[in-house]
């Protein structure tokens, strides 16, 4: 995925869930991670953004996201990229995940903001 299909991903994501704030996961939270264009050329890459709604207890609203911008999605089958609803319960993450969580926005994918969690070596 590049960063312009990641902006679209997460502006879709605001757009469907009418929510602004998501968790981002896996590989695609490497794009928030680091600044344009450094990004490493052996980076891993995926044609999917796995996004958590925040405040979906009980994963209603990463069901939604899977449904409208998931894979076999009328989203998908356009752009050929999609998002992975996930949730908080799926989502296992290391001890402080909270602090070192890295806010991602761009004029591109507003009104959306993506946490991404750091990469630490």
């Amino acid at each position: 995925m590049k960063r312009a299909e990641f902006d679209h991903v997460l502006r879709a994501a605001a757009h469907a869930l009418g929510q602004h704030d998501f968790l981002v996961i896996g590989t695609a939270a490497l794009l928030g991670s680091y600044p344009e264009g450094r990004l490493p050329e052996r980076a891993p890459r995926s044609r999917e953004a796995d996004l958590a709604p925040f405040d979906d207890p009980d994963g209603d609203k990463s069901m939604l996201l899977e449904g409208s911008l998931g894979l076999g999605s009328q989203f998908e089958r356009t752009f050929t990229y999609y998002a992975d609803g996930a949730d908080f319960r799926s989502a296992v993450a290391p001890y402080g995940w909270r602090n070192r969580l890295v806010k991602y926005r761009s004029p591109a994918s507003e009104p959306a903001t993506g946490w991404c969690l750091e990469l630490t070596i």
